[in-house]
């Protein structure tokens, strides 16, 4: 079965996008750009216990 559009969101996966900007060594006038957007669940980090 097909997922619908609104599902994979509901399951706690967010937009993420990655925005490179870079030159070649060899051409300092030409500057490009390359963008990736995909679905990506965020990472569950451990607490940290505060000590007092």
């Amino acid at each position: 079965m097909k997922k619908t559009e609104m599902e994979p969101i509901l399951d706690g996966y967010g937009l993420t996008t990655a925005d490179i900007l870079y030159h070649m060594p060899d051409y300092k006038s030409l500057l490009q750009n390359f963008v990736q957007q995909f679905y990506d669940r965020a990472p569950k980090f451990h607490k940290i216990p505060i000590f007092r």
